[in-house]
């Protein structure tokens, strides 16, 4: 406990040094921050161009593809210069001057304020948390599953600066029941679908890869008749500037009459995401090694 105790002291100690700088400042440091990551952390660096290389194949040079890596340290860099800013700089009142919200032909709006049970997905693309900021802006009230920080003091911190939304936050691992009786309300849920579920998860194919793909989406989708919306958020430009939309949206009723009908509805939506990170694969976390991951190979039989 006394180390991460000591951890959040210093972490807690930067963030407040960042919060005090004018977010030019803020980013002008995550720029020189980022370059010193992708120079001393060479195993996700690594990492990200091995996922990019196969993303991409050769329609990204080497060169290309180390560009890029260095384009992904910087962006999230200044995403979290940029939530750390969130709350004393950002009003929920002024957020229409930072952030565009693209509807879609059949309107985000007005399924989200319809009278079915809504699961929001997306991935760790863009910032999402301006997400939820927007979300709150509109006097939409979310329920958002993340995982449970191991350091406690460092779980609070991050609870602090989520809660000036009034976005609730629910534990993946320990608040299940409480998910349920969102979605049994009627509510809107938000997750985040493009973490690797281990060996026991749907394998599904992204960016040309089975990635295996957490069955709970799907399979709660269809237990409680939800609407899956995929849902991005884009930096639009070289500051705070966010296009946030929806790439698509999925009715559980389509899948009801197949046997492996979760499995399609998460394949489905897991190419809805990649068509999102298609559009500005510099903002998304190459750094996470989604396919570690693989389906086991099926062992020949010995011949008779």
């Amino acid at each position: 406990m006394a180390f991460d105790f000591a951890v959040y002291c210093l972490l807690r100690t930067a963030a407040a040094v960042f919060q005090a700088l004018p977010l030019m400042g803020a980013y002008a440091v995550a720029k020189r921050l980022a370059k010193l990551l992708y120079l001393v952390d060479r195993r996700h660096r690594k990492v990200a161009e091995e996922n990019l290389r196969h993303a991409f194949g050769e329609t990204l040079t080497s060169r290309q593809r180390s560009r890029m890596t260095l384009a992904v340290y910087e962006h999230f860099c200044k995403v979290v210069m940029e939530i750390l800013h969130l709350p004393r700089r950002f009003r929920l009142t002024s957020m229409k001057r930072f952030i565009e919200f693209r509807d879609t032909a059949w309107g985000v709006r007005s399924t989200l304020r319809g009278d079915r049970a809504t699961i929001l997905i997306g991935g760790h693309q863009g910032n999402w948390e301006v997400s939820g900021v927007l979300l709150a802006a509109t006097d939409l009230r979310t329920f958002a599953v993340a995982r449970t920080l191991d350091n406690p003091w460092l779980q609070d911190f991050a609870m602090r600066l989520r809660s000036y939304t009034g976005q609730a936050v629910l534990s993946k691992n320990d608040d299940f029941d409480r998910i349920r009786d969102v979605l049994a309300a009627k509510q809107i849920l938000v997750m985040l679908a493009d973490q690797s579920a281990g060996p026991r998860g749907y394998f599904v194919d992204f960016f040309g890869r089975p990635a295996s793909t957490h069955r709970a989406i799907a399979l709660l989708a269809m237990e409680y008749d939800a609407l899956v919306i995929v849902a991005y958020s884009h930096r639009a430009g070289g500051n705070f500037q966010y296009e946030v939309g929806a790439q698509a949206a999925f009715d559980p009723r389509d899948y009801q009459q197949h046997a492996d009908g979760a499995q399609r509805l998460t394949a489905d939506f897991t190419a809805a995401l990649e068509a999102a990170i298609r559009r500005a694969p510099e903002q998304y976390f190459w750094l996470h090694n989604r396919w570690k991951h693989q389906p086991p190979v099926k062992k020949k039989r010995a011949a008779a």
